[in-house]
């Protein structure tokens, strides 16, 4: 299977010692989420949000 990666070009932050636990993890979420909102087309959206189906 081959493997496809993606370089977006984050900076997330120039002094990672100095951040909080979790910091660095919520500023990406924070710049991956803009950057889909920004460019959606980029992104495959192959994933079932709802894998069941409810009557």
């Amino acid at each position: 299977m081959d493997e496809i990666f993606c370089n977006i070009g984050l900076q997330i932050c120039e002094h990672p010692n100095d951040l909080p636990e979790g910091a660095i993890m919520q500023k990406y979420v924070e710049l991956l989420e803009q950057t889909i909102k920004n460019h959606p087309y980029y992104w495959l959206w192959s994933h079932r949000r709802w894998k069941h189906k409810f009557d």
